[in-house]
C-alpha cells in the first residue's frame, strides 16, 4: 500500500466508520453484548383444570412434574416415562405425573393443599428413585428444618432421603433465582397464599436491566387456566419482582412474599470440564451438506451443516467443533443461527442441560450453555438442531459463538448483592464474534453479500511511528457473486484502502497491509482496529449492515523506548470444590488453577500471586518468568464448613516488579483476576 494516503483517508475514514456502525445496529445481526433478556422457554404449561379433580391447591405437584419434564427433555429421561401407556412421553404423561405426586408423595388430595415440606420430600424422594446421587436440591428457606421435622416426623438431614443431598440455604432473593435459573435448574417460588399455605409457580425468566434500582422483570409458569387457548393450558405469568428486605413479586395487582424457592440441580453438568465430542453423521439423501471454519480473534470454529427433509418439514443440524476457541479458560457457550426469513420453530434440540434463549440473536435460533459451565471445549463438539416447515434453501449465513461468562463475584444469597448483581455486576463481558456458516435463506441468485472479519494484529512500534499490520478477511456469504469493490482498514487514527477483487459466492479474500500512525497523536492502548467490505458501497449486497470486522491491539506507549518490562496477566482463573467429611458437618475444599502469561520482553524475577479463597489467603510462588512464557501452578484450600464461593488472585501483591513502561489496561492494572466456585463446580467425590 503507498503509505502517503494514511493521513488523507484519517478524518473521512473515522467519520464513515462511526455511520456504518451505527447503521449496523438492527435485527438482522445478532447483538454480542451481555443477554438482555433470559428464558426458558421449553417449559411445559399446565394446568389445574388438567382434570376434573384438580383445584387451585395443586400447584405443588404440578410445578414439581413440570421441572421433571424439563429434565427429561434436557439428559435425564428416567425422570417422566410413559405413564398413561399411549407409547409416547408429552404433556399427558406429566399431567399423570402431577397427579401422582398429589395423590401420595405430596399430600396434596388428602390434606387439600401441598406443604413446602411434603413438595421437597415427595420430589427428593422421586429423583434420588430415579438417579441416586446425580442430583442436590437447594433450599431456600431458614425455617424449613423445623417445618420438615413437624410435618414429616424425621429431622431434617442434607441426606435424610437417601440418594440427594439436600442444601439448606439463606431467604430466597433476586440475584440466587437469577443464578438458579441461568445454571440450568428447575426451580419453584412457593409465594405466599395464606400463612400456612404457599402458591407454587415455575421460574421461567429474568431481565437484566432492573426497571427500577430495586424493581426487575420476570417470567414464572403459572398453573392458572389459560382461557385464551383452547383445552387445559397454564400460562406464562410476565410480572415483576422487587427485592427489599425480602423478595416479592406482583400477582394480581399486589405484591406477595416469597416465602420458599427450591432450586433441583445435576450434580455434574454433563459434558463441564473436559472437550465433550459429539457428532451428526449426514445421511447420504441429506438436501444439503456444508463445512465451514471461521478463524477468530479467539480461535477457530468449525460448523458441519447438514439439511434433512421429510415431507414438508426441513430439518438443519449443526455440528459445532472447538478446534481452539478460549476465552477466560472456557471455550464456546453460546451458539445462535439467524431467521431472516421469520420461519415458525417446528422443532429445537441441544446439548444435554443447554437451554433456548429466543431473545439474544434476534429472530433466529440460538442455545446457551448454563451458568458455570465451560461450554464447548477446544477439541470438542456439539450437535443442535432445528426444524422449520420447508421446502427452504440452504444459503450462507453469518451466525454467532459466544464464549463463557466469568463470575466477577460470588453469590452469597445477600440483599445488597442481589441488587448489585441485578444491576449486571455479577459477569464480565463474554467472547462474542461472527461465524460463518449455512442455514435457510431465499435461494440462489438472490443477491451477493460481503462480510469482514480482522484475523490478526500486529504493533511495530518504530522509531517516531507505529506501523500497525492487520490481516483481514472479506468474504461472500451471499446467493450471488459480487464484483471487485475496495475495503477500508483503520487503526483509530489512520487509515488505508485494501482493493477486494470479485468473489463468487462463498468466496473470500485474505488481505495483509500496514496502518502508519504517529507517535504522540493520542493514547494506542487499545488501538481499535476495523475492516469494512464494500466500503465505497459498489455491491448491492443482500444486507448492507453487516460489514464490519473489528479487533483491537495494544501499541506500546513510547515508540522511541528501548528499555523493556515485564507484563505478567493471568490467562486462566478456574476453581471447584470437593466435599469432605468432617465431625458433625460437611466441609469443603477448593481446587484453584491459575495460568500466568508474560507478555512483556523482559523476564518477570520472583513473581508472587495472592489468592484468597473464601477470605482465606494463600501466596503461590512463580519464580522467575520469561518473557512470551506461561506457567500452571494448582492449590488446595480447605474452607472448613464454609462454602468456598468467591475466588480473586493478584499478581505480584507486594508491587515489586515495575511494569511501568505499560500503559493501562496492561502493566499494573491487569494483575488481578477473579472468578466463583458456584455448586456446579464440583470437582471431587463425596467421601
Amino acid at each position: 500500500m503507498n503509505r502517503g494516503r494514511s493521513s488523507v483517508w484519517t478524518t473521512a475514514l473515522i467519520w464513515m466508520l462511526g455511520m456504518v456502525v451505527i447503521a449496523g445496529v438492527g435485527t438482522a445481526q445478532p447483538d454480542f453484548g451481555e443477554f438482555v433478556r433470559f428464558e426458558v422457554s421449553d417449559l411445559q404449561l399446565i394446568s389445574w383444570e388438567s382434570r376434573p379433580d384438580w383445584n387451585p391447591a395443586w400447584t405443588g405437584p404440578i410445578e414439581a412434574a413440570t421441572i421433571a419434564a424439563w429434565f427429561h427433555d434436557h439428559g435425564y429421561p428416567g425422570l417422566l416415562l410413559d405413564l398413561n401407556g399411549d407409547g409416547i412421553v408429552d404433556e399427558l404423561d406429566t399431567v399423570e405425573l402431577a397427579d401422582r405426586f398429589g395423590d401420595n408423595p405430596m399430600k396434596t388430595e388428602q390434606r387439600g393443599f401441598t406443604t413446602d415440606a411434603w413438595l421437597v420430600h415427595g420430589l427428593a424422594s422421586y429423583v434420588a428413585e430415579r438417579y441416586p446421587n446425580e442430583f442436590v436440591l437447594k433450599l431456600y428457606d431458614p425455617g424449613f428444618p423445623m417445618e420438615y421435622a413437624r410435618e414429616i416426623g424425621m429431622e431434617f438431614a442434607p441426606d435424610v432421603i437417601p440418594g440427594i443431598e439436600m442444601i439448606l440455604e439463606q431467604e430466597p432473593n433476586y440475584a440466587s433465582y437469577r443464578l438458579e435459573l441461568e445454571s440450568a435448574e428447575g426451580v419453584i417460588l412457593g409465594i405466599a397464599q395464606s400463612d400456612e399455605v404457599n402458591e407454587f409457580f415455575a421460574g421461567r425468566s429474568f431481565l437484566l436491566d432492573p426497571i427500577d434500582d430495586q424493581t426487575y422483570g420476570i417470567d414464572m409458569v403459572w398453573a392458572k387456566e389459560d382461557f385464551w387457548t383452547a383445552g387445559a393450558q397454564g400460562q406464562v405469568l410476565a410480572t415483576q419482582a422487587r427485592q427489599t428486605d425480602s423478595l416479592y413479586v406482583m400477582i394480581d395487582g399486589s405484591w406477595r412474599l416469597v416465602e420458599f424457592m427450591l432450586a433441583l440441580s445435576p450434580r455434574v453438568e454433563p459434558g463441564t470440564g473436559t472437550p465433550h465430542q459429539e457428532y451428526y453423521p449426514c445421511p447420504p439423501d441429506a438436501v444439503a451438506y456444508d463445512v465451514t471454519t471461521t478463524n477468530t480473534l479467539f480461535g477457530r470454529v468449525e460448523i458441519e451443516e447438514c439439511v434433512t427433509r421429510e415431507g414438508d418439514i426441513d430439518t438443519y443440524t449443526y455440528t459445532v467443533r472447538n478446534i481452539d476457541f478460549e476465552n477466560n479458560g472456557c471455550g464456546i457457550c453460546w451458539f445462535g443461527i439467524p431467521n431472516f426469513l421469520g420461519l415458525p420453530t417446528i422443532s429445537q434440540t441441544g446439548p444435554v442441560c443447554w437451554l433456548v434463549n429466543p431473545y439474544t440473536f434476534p429472530a433466529g435460533w440460538d442455545w446457551h450453555a448454563p451458568m458455570g459451565d465451560c461450554g464447548i471445549l477446544p477439541g470438542g463438539s456439539r450437535v443442535f438442531s432445528f426444524s422449520v416447515p420447508g421446502p427452504t434453501t440452504d444459503t450462507y449465513l453469518s451466525g454467532g459463538v459466544w464464549g463463557c461468562a466469568v463470575t466477577v463475584q460470588q453469590v452469597n444469597h445477600t440483599e445488597d448483592e442481589a441488587i448489585a448483581i441485578a444491576g449486571g455486576g455479577i459477569r464480565e463481558a463474554r467472547a462474542a464474534v461472527r461465524v460463518r456458516t449455512t442455514g435457510p435463506g431465499e435461494g440462489p441468485g438472490r443477491c451477493p453479500d460481503l462480510v469482514a472479519e480482522v484475523l490478526r494484529v500486529v504493533c511495530d512500534p518504530m522509531l517516531d511511528q507505529y506501523a500497525v499490520v492487520i490481516t483481514g478477511r472479506v468474504a461472500n456469504i451471499g446467493t450471488a457473486p459480487a464484483g471487485p469493490s475496495e475495503a477500508a482498514v483503520a487503526a483509530t487514527y489512520g487509515g488505508v484502502t485494501e482493493p477486494i477483487p470479485a468473489l463468487a459466492m462463498g468466496d473470500e479474500h485474505v488481505f495483509t497491509t500496514t496502518v502508519y500512525i504517529p507517535a504522540g497523536v493520542g493514547p494506542v492502548c487499545p488501538l481499535e482496529v476495523t475492516v469494512i467490505a464494500d466500503s465505497g458501497g459498489v455491491v448491492a449486497e443482500c444486507n448492507e449492515d453487516n460489514n464490519v470486522g473489528l479487533g483491537e491491539v495494544c501499541c506500546e506507549d513510547v515508540p522511541t523506548q528501548e528499555e523493556g518490562c515485564p507484563d505478567p496477566y493471568f490467562r486462566r482463573l478456574s476453581g471447584c470444590y470437593t466435599q469432605v467429611g468432617v465431625t458433625g458437618a460437611v466441609g469443603y475444599s477448593a481446587q484453584v488453577t491459575m495460568t500466568v502469561r508474560n507478555q512483556g520482553d523482559v523476564t518477570a524475577e520472583d513473581l508472587d500471586v495472592e489468592v484468597s479463597v473464601g477470605g482465606s489467603l494463600r501466596t503461590v510462588h512463580f519464580g522467575d518468568l520469561g518473557p512470551g512464557t506461561s506457567s500452571t501452578k494448582t492449590i488446595n484450600v480447605s474452607t472448613g464448613t464454609t462454602f468456598p464461593g468467591a475466588v480473586s488472585a493478584t499478581i505480584d501483591p507486594d508491587n515489586d516488579i515495575d511494569e511501568s513502561c505499560y500503559p493501562e489496561p496492561n502493566g499494573e492494572f491487569n494483575n488481578f483476576a477473579s472468578t466463583s466456585i458456584s455448586r456446579n463446580n464440583y470437582c471431587g467425590p463425596v467421601n
